[in-house]
């Protein structure tokens, strides 16, 4: 299978219940990415939205280049997919 994320970037809302059905059905490798090219833009992403995490990038590239580590990073800083979608990180 070939797995690409592509999410609808002019319809936040759909996003957001594409996100909510891929945490509900387990479709982890879709959170993984997400949460990895999320991870990937910040602090600019959350930093525009007054979320900044404090967490610098270019400190960690390790973390960067695994997108499994990225996510549980992006877990740790934004408490989780819900968490990140009730305070306006996601969609970005």
């Amino acid at each position: 299978r070939n797995h690409v994320a592509l999410l609808p970037e002019t319809d936040p809302d759909l996003c957001k219940r594409v996100l909510l059905e891929a945490e509900f059905f387990g479709v982890e490798w879709l959170l993984r990415d997400v949460k990895h090219q999320t991870l990937r833009h910040e602090p600019y992403s959350a930093g525009e939205r007054g979320r900044y995490s404090g967490w610098d990038p270019s400190a960690s590239t390790d973390v960067l280049k695994d997108p499994a580590r990225a996510a549980q990073k992006f877990d740790e800083l934004f408490g989780g997919l819900r968490d990140a979608l009730r305070t306006g990180v996601l969609p970005s």
